[in-house]
């Protein structure tokens, strides 16, 4: 007897191909010729960078002054430090520092403290934060200035050598703290004693309003063999921090410093923790180091395979069925903006139909 139609029939699709193509990590991909250009061009910018870096002053005695100095300390530094340590580089930001300091006190995690390192700035910068440190003599903050501009990573590691918090978090000039953001990276630590750091979901925004999300991905550390997906905004164990020595303050590195971390941290056997919830918010702007680290990414990738080579080899791949990965992707991301919208409201992220759009 001939056979139903209906018995033919598969339930599903029936794909033979991968639902994506793979993915081979940078250094392994075709090189354009405008590669080699593009680190080139690199070397001279930074080059140039170096050149325009003014010399240390000298004192009566003719031997260069330390290049960091205490410069303010609020009245309550000595008697409260905080179990958190803020730590902030600072170059040129005057007209945002003072949003990214109320964002860092002003939530629902009290016990904090400030580190601010002024990176040389030539702008007003140092005296706006001196003039808000004068008005909140409540909290611990200490203003640390550079005599001349040593970069991002110097001034972050010397931040956290005069940071007396177990935990760190690392907070930018423009950007901010939401007013629950540091007590659920706290907590989220507190249940994982093991974790070294926790990181969780930004909102990104700029002068026009909120663009979308970053940081929607749980840890997984064979995506970092691919490229960097946690942005510097995290609460990491200060003892962790000292033990790798702090930011790399390497040349080829350069704009590259959190990827760096990550890609230490998980080389010697160390995981983060997710909050899967918007913690802060990030702003989107080209700035000068992003352009300029943009340009070739060719000497970063070759620090990366010498620092963490376990990592960047492969070995420590895990990768999720495709589907199910895109699924749990759209669900964190989708769950990440309705928790925004319930707790900031139309004032901060729009009404649903004007609001940020998924990253």
């Amino acid at each position: 007897a001939a056979r139903s139609p209906i018995a033919r029939n598969v339930v599903g699709p029936r794909r033979v191909t991968p639902l994506r193509p793979p993915i081979a990590p940078p250094w392994e991909r075709e090189a354009s010729p405008l590669d080699a250009l593009g680190q080139a061009l690199l070397q001279v910018r930074l080059d140039l960078h170096e050149l325009r870096r003014p010399q240390l002053p000298v004192g009566p005695d003719g031997m260069a002054l330390p290049n960091l100095v205490v410069d303010a300390d609020s009245r309550s530094w000595e008697s409260r430090p905080g179990r958190v340590s803020v730590i902030m580089a600072l170059y040129n930001h005057a007209q945002y520092v003072v949003d990214a300091l109320e964002s860092a006190v002003s939530g629902g995690f009290a016990d904090v403290e400030v580190v601010v390192v002024d990176d040389g700035s030539t702008d007003d910068s140092a005296r706006v934060v001196r003039e808000w440190i004068d008005r909140t003599p409540h909290r611990a903050v200490r203003l640390l200035r550079h005599r001349v501009n040593r970069g991002l990573p110097s001034s972050r590691n010397d931040a956290i050598s005069h940071a007396r918090g177990d935990l760190v978090f690392v907070l930018d000039a423009d950007n901010e703290i939401f007013p629950t953001g540091l007590q659920r990276l706290v907590a989220a630590l507190d249940a994982d004693p093991d974790a070294t750091f926790a990181y969780g979901v930004l909102q990104t925004f700029d002068t026009g309003g909120p663009q979308g999300l970053l940081g929607y991905y749980p840890w997984q550390p064979w995506r970092l063999r691919y490229g960097n997906y946690i942005d510097a905004m995290a609460l990491i164990r200060r003892s962790a921090l000292l033990e790798l020595g702090g930011y790399a303050e390497e040349r080829r590195l350069y704009g590259w410093e959190d990827y760096d971390l990550w890609c230490r941290l998980a080389e010697k056997g160390a995981y983060a923790v997710h909050v899967a919830s918007p913690v802060a918010r990030y702003r989107s702007s080209r700035s000068s180091m992003i352009s300029m680290s943009n340009l070739s990414h060719t000497a970063a990738f070759d620090a990366l395979r010498e620092r963490a080579p376990q990592l960047m080899s492969g070995g420590l791949e895990d990768w999720e069925h495709p589907l199910t990965d895109w699924l749990n992707t759209v669900k964190r991301t989708y769950a990440a903006h309705r928790h925004l919208l319930s707790e900031l409201g139309d004032r901060a992220v729009g009404s649903p139909a004007t609001g940020a759009s998924a990253g």
